[in-house]
């Protein structure tokens, strides 16, 4: 009975170690984010194995050993948040993080196409309503189909300044639906009444077009065109 009380005796320091180290372990995994839970574990298995240590080390020595790799781990985990800050972007830039790559194939200008002008929609002489081919370009100068809204103006050239004739809008889902690509054509197409069905008097007509990106550039284009006049 003696020899097993003395061995019981002898193991409760071991095991109530071995407890505090459990204790630390799971405290140490509570607490910490779990981005740097595989270096909590690792500290507290440090702690544990240490309070579990017999070995001959003082307990001086011990103290010492527990602070040269608490301030190792301590570093390490330092470290490891800097360069997490960096992936997430809430801290400083990666020094090696890419930089926006530039779409070669935006669309940096606007231009009226050829079949642009007056339209003669009754077989009768004269043009009675609009055609308007508008073409987004690319730095190149290639035609690139590219979503947007319009704002489209038609004004009388005049020697007291233009007279406005006609505006109209389209929001970008509207705009979207004119885009024709066939029939030698590969552009945004509009074929246009004059308000109240009427032509206007004049047979020059200034065209102002403003394309609106869904970056929010605004891109221009202006061109004069010349309608054939009804003959009585």
């Amino acid at each position: 009975m003696e020899t097993t009380r003395r061995r019981r005796t002898s193991a409760a320091p071991w095991l109530a170690a071995a407890s505090r180290g459990r204790l630390a372990a799971a405290g140490a995994a509570r607490l910490r984010p779990t981005g740097f839970a595989v270096a909590s574990v690792a500290a507290a298995a440090v702690l544990a194995l240490a309070a579990g240590c017999q070995g001959p080390l003082s307990r001086g020595e011990k103290v010492e050993m527990l602070m040269a790799r608490s301030a190792r781990l301590e570093d390490e985990l330092l470290a490891t948040r800097q360069r997490l800050a960096e992936l997430e972007g809430t801290g400083r830039p990666a020094p090696e993080a890419a930089k926006a790559v530039e779409d070669p194939f935006r669309a940096v200008a606007l231009r009226f196409g050829k079949f642009t002008g007056g339209l003669n929609a009754d077989g009768r002489p004269g043009d009675q309503r609009l055609k308007i081919v508008l073409e987004p370009l690319d730095a190149e100068g290639d035609v690139v189909k590219r979503a947007g809204s319009l704002d489209l103006e038609a004004v009388e050239p005049a020697p007291g300044g233009p007279r406005t004739l006609a505006e109209w809008k389209w929001t970008r889902q509207e705009f979207a639906k004119t885009w024709l690509s066939g029939l030698g054509l590969y552009a945004y197409v509009l074929k246009l009444d004059w308000p109240g069905g009427k032509p206007p008097a004049s047979d020059r007509v200034l065209l102002r077009a403003r394309f609106t990106t869904l970056s929010g550039e605004v891109l221009s284009a202006e061109q004069e065109i010349t309608l054939r006049r009804r003959t009585p």
